[in-house]
């Protein structure tokens, strides 16, 4: 019986641990490059690069996640003449 309490005292341990380790989850915000911003919003008007995914009927490259938002406002910003 002794045993069961003292494995029990250290579930209820680790489980106490591994809440404030949660709460103490660090996101880091990811570094935007202007210049990076540019070069995929080119390709992605030139039909090299597709903005996501969801929409890339040709199997395309897709431009990186921390980079979608800033580059579909710079297409949007600089449309092709």
């Amino acid at each position: 019986m002794e045993g069961m309490v003292d494995m029990q005292s250290r579930i209820t341990a680790l489980e106490a641990e591994l809440a404030k380790t949660q709460r103490r989850k660090i996101t880091m915000a990811a570094t935007i490059y202007s210049y990076i911003v540019v070069a995929y919003g080119v390709l992605v008007q030139g039909g090299k690069f597709a903005l996501s995914p969801e929409d890339n009927p040709k199997n395309l490259r897709v431009v990186s996640e921390a980079y979608r938002e800033k580059v579909a406002e710079w297409v949007v910003e600089h449309p092709i003449v």
